[in-house]
């Protein structure tokens, strides 16, 4: 999925490859000096916004799949943070289809804004 979201954004294929083996590389790198909760980073251990655009970016099956992945990773945040307050991210996940998230894909749509990562400085450059 993540490939063919960086390809529906521009990226050649070899590009979208690389940027991905980067990507997991470093994640894996920090799970092995850090541990799972302590290399969580992001939106989501953020508790930000930011996801909110990840799910309205995405198609229903992709949407599916992002937000179970995320509910996951919402308790491994909050371990992580016990003094954060993550009941809103867990609704989000829970329902990734509210007004608030069709309205911001309707949005991006109107604003042909595109969130991956890597996606805005590839975006500008066509």
């Amino acid at each position: 999925m993540s490939e063919q979201l960086l390809l529906d954004c521009g990226f050649a294929q070899e590009e979208a490859r690389s940027e991905l083996y980067a990507l997991a590389k470093g994640n894996l790198d920090h799970i092995l000096t850090q541990g799972c909760v302590q290399s969580l980073t992001g939106p989501l251990e953020r508790n930000g916004a930011t996801v909110e655009k990840h799910i309205s970016a995405l198609n229903e099956k992709q949407r599916k799949i992002y937000t179970s992945c995320a509910e996951y990773l919402t308790d491994l945040a909050q371990s992580k943070h016990p003094d954060r307050d993550y009941t809103e991210m867990r609704k989000l996940c829970r329902d990734g289809n509210t007004a608030r998230a069709r309205n911001a894909r309707k949005q991006c749509k109107q604003e042909n804004t595109v969130y991956a990562p890597g996606a805005q400085e590839k975006w500008r450059e066509t």
